[in-house]
């Protein structure tokens, strides 16, 4: 069990004393006894609620799933901080005037109608959302890899002549468009094996003017590949 679902479930067993105590506890003289058992037992229902909206909210780490988080729980706060409101209404008032049963049964129930369909229209929503973001971000993994495989090879070269050269290559591995698309796909196989093949290069130490063609090649390549990637956009 995750530390803030914990805390969330501490807070609602907290909640649930303090509803208990203004239910039973302070002595109300209670006109219609249906109104204020029916106020109670719903208010006791939405902080049960919020646990689920709370569980769902919490279940997975990830950055991503905490912001999507905060809107299930935006959510089932507004149901039960309307809920409590008025049930605690109701049992205030029913200590001065008799409050007929069916008014907390029916509003209690739109309340708790609403709150389900809160419920599953914004976990619908941020699951669609991170469907989209997750193959958004699928189609951008094999570049992305690329340009940390250049980064890594930019850092790693100690020759002065031969980091200036390989430099305008990584500029523009590093300022591609990530997307991949299955039309380019044979290019970016291509790019990673010539990008190994400089790395062979650099470290056998082979002639500046070889590296210099294989680095040149390879960013005409990179191009090429930009240029397709623009194009099939379009």
């Amino acid at each position: 069990m995750k530390k803030s679902f914990l805390y969330i479930l501490i807070v609602d067993i907290l909640l649930i004393a303090v509803v208990s105590i203004v239910a039973f506890v302070i002595p109300y003289k209670h006109l219609n006894d249906a109104s204020w058992i029916t106020s109670y037992i719903f208010a006791v229902v939405s902080l049960l609620l919020f646990l689920v909206y709370a569980f769902f909210a919490t279940k997975d780490n990830t950055l991503k799933s905490k912001v999507f988080g905060l809107s299930l729980l935006y959510v089932g706060g507004i149901y039960v901080a309307l809920q409590l409101l008025t049930s605690i209404a109701v049992i205030v008032t029913n200590s001065f005037v008799a409050v007929q049963p069916w008014i907390p049964l029916l509003i209690s129930l739109i309340l708790l109608i609403f709150g389900c369909i809160g419920f599953v229209a914004t976990k619908a929503t941020t699951d669609i959302v991170k469907q989209i973001e997750d193959k958004a971000q699928n189609k951008t993994k094999t570049f992305d890899l690329i340009k940390a495989k250049s980064s890594a090879l930019y850092s790693s070269i100690d020759d002065p002549e031969i980091k200036k050269l390989y430099y305008t290559l990584d500029e523009e591995i590093k300022y591609s468009d990530p997307v991949t698309l299955d039309e380019v796909a044979s290019y970016e196989e291509e790019i990673e094996q010539r990008l190994q093949a400089i790395k062979l290069d650099i470290s056998d130490k082979k002639s500046v003017d070889e590296i210099s063609k294989s680095i040149d090649r390879l960013v005409d390549l990179v191009k090429e590949r930009n240029l397709m990637v623009k194009n099939l956009k379009k």
